[in-house]
């Protein structure tokens, strides 16, 4: 079998996103017109993730199950079972088809509290029903973790159902979109995310976007991949504050169509030049760095 060697990866010049042959100009940013927000990470989860101590390094390696033991949503995808097998070649996760991400249940029924149903069922035992899914997840670190997601705003709502005794009588309402604008920064509220609503009281009307779950039936609910909510139910641990991910109604900064760039042809050989007075010498010569304004 022959092997085929892709070409050393590149990076997009707006968001500096890591291309991989083949890969569309305008693939990872629309050319620079969405520019996304680094989001913001609490100190203890900071920590976990670029500290090089025994815990930090164990979390890095279990980051992934650590992620989904505080998923609020779980994962449905149909996969190749065969490669998934750690007996032989490489553990490969070959998706047939569309991954896709479930509102479960909201109370569990003749099963462990699992995903959003760990926030609010049980709560003086929360610790030792998250330790249950994985021998390979410490006290220590589910416990910072934990601590650092109070800020998170779908953790806050879900953890105030625990005060509700009739929560089968309620409906919950999860926005698919915060309605923020992500390019200035703000992060959302509990009202701006969720909401719970009485039977009774309930209105569909001007909701028809939004999920709705009502507590006494048991069916799944579907979070496409298109609303904001989508990310930051999946991931919390890389939405700690509860962020929309992209969506389709994401804005685009259309000034930012037009970039300085810098011209492959008049740009000086970095590794041809070992010194100050060598980078001086190149830009006498007239390899000068000529910025041209890149109309996409």
């Amino acid at each position: 079998m022959e092997s085929h060697v892709l070409k050393q990866p590149t990076f997009c010049y707006n968001c500096r996103a890591k291309k991989f042959q083949y890969e569309s100009k305008g693939f990872c940013c629309s050319t620079g017109k969405i520019v996304l927000k680094i989001n913001d990470v609490p100190a203890e989860l900071y920590e976990l993730f670029i500290s090089t101590s025994t815990e930090a390094r164990d979390f890095k390696r279990n980051v992934r199950i650590y992620n989904n033991n505080f998923a609020f949503t779980s994962l449905g995808v149909k996969y190749d079972k065969e490669l998934c097998t750690m007996d032989k070649g490489i553990y490969t996760f070959r998706v047939q088809g569309q991954m896709y991400h479930y509102i479960n249940r909201i109370i569990p029924v003749d099963s462990p509290p699992a995903y959003l149903q760990v926030y609010f069922h049980d709560i003086d035992h929360e610790m030792e029903n998250r330790l249950i899914f994985s021998n390979r997840m410490k006290l220590s670190t589910l416990s910072k973790i934990n601590s650092a997601l109070i800020v998170n705003p779908y953790c806050q709502f879900f953890r105030s159902l625990a005060d509700f005794p009739d929560l089968e009588n309620h409906k919950i309402q999860l926005k698919c979109d915060s309605g923020l604008d992500q390019r200035v920064y703000n992060t959302p509220s509990v009202s701006q995310v969720a909401a719970l609503w009485v039977d009774d009281d309930f209105n569909a009307e001007g909701k028809t976007r939004d999920i709705i779950v009502s507590c006494h039936e048991g069916e799944s609910h579907k979070i496409h991949y298109y609303f904001g909510c989508y990310d930051p139910l999946q991931y919390p641990l890389l939405f700690p504050y509860g962020e929309a991910g992209w969506h389709q109604g994401i804005q685009k900064n259309e000034e930012n169509s037009k970039k300085l760039c810098a011209s492959d042809d008049h740009l000086v050989n970095a590794y041809a030049t070992g010194s100050a007075s060598e980078i001086i010498a190149a830009e006498t010569k007239g390899k000068l760095v000529h910025l041209l304004i890149s109309i996409f």
